[in-house]
């Protein structure tokens, strides 16, 4: 198991952006009491211990790629086509800092005959929007090669699902420990709320996080830790939603 990145929670700056580490070890209070002082222009991105351990080779390369940038890849010049979920899930847990995700669409860009980038979208949810049915369908995961920018990548795939599919609208979430969801706001998104800041359960034996909800009760070794919560974003389509009858 890799050493502790520090023993206090630090933070480290670059153009634009600044890095916080947090140990397992730290605090709630001392964590979220933390005060921005850097000003508006600086992203920070919340590098917890356990992700960094979990997760070592693909957060350093994330890492690298939000510091010094990463080698573009044009979406116009890959193929997409629908995959399978294996597929998906091991993509995701190779390219994506949360791995794999249950869904029930996939689907992938291929550059040069490799997967370079893949979406997964859930099953379609019937949900009332004031008076009206509409289909909804949440966006649960999108990622590219940790080294690579897939420029257009996101828009490509999302379009594919919805020329498909025809949703009402499609939701999703930013992580908010290193996210501000400003990809789903170029994508035409726009904010529908905010999730609080999320508790879970850690096994510090295999740096595993489970929901305090699912888990109320803990195992004697694991220890409590947190998430920022996450920002929802959505984009109405509303191609078939049916006027709603009481």
């Amino acid at each position: 198991m890799d050493s502790p990145l520090v023993q206090e929670s630090e933070s480290f700056l670059f153009p634009q952006k600044r890095i916080r580490i947090v140990p397992m070890h730290i605090d709630r209070g001392i964590f979220f009491d933390v005060k921005e002082d850097v000003g508006e222009k600086v992203r920070t991105i919340y590098l917890w211990e356990d992700l960094w351990i979990r997760k070592n080779v693909l957060v350093k390369t994330w890492l690298a790629g939000e510091i010094c940038g990463r080698r573009p890849v044009f979406a116009r010049n890959c193929r997409l086509q629908a995959i399978k979920k294996e597929e998906a899930d091991l993509f995701f847990e190779e390219s994506h800092l949360l791995g794999a995700a249950r869904a029930k669409y996939y689907y992938g860009l291929y550059c040069r005959g490799q997967l370079a980038a893949a979406a997964a979208f859930s099953n379609m949810r019937m949900m009332r929007r004031g008076e009206r049915l509409c289909r909804s369908a949440e966006w649960v995961r999108y990622a590219s090669l940790p080294e690579t920018r897939m420029v257009g990548g996101m828009g490509k795939l999302l379009s594919a699902f919805v020329m498909e599919h025809q949703p009402d609208d499609v939701m999703s979430y930013a992580n908010k420990d290193w996210s501000e969801g400003a990809a789903y706001i170029k994508l035409g998104f726009e904010a529908a709320g905010e999730t609080p800041p999320q508790a879970y359960w850690l096994d510090p034996q295999t740096m595993q996080r489970y929901p305090l909800k699912r888990h109320p009760i803990p195992q004697l070794h694991w220890k409590r830790v947190h998430g920022l919560g996450s920002l929802k974003f959505m984009k109405k389509y509303e191609n078939n939603s049916t006027i709603f009858v009481e």
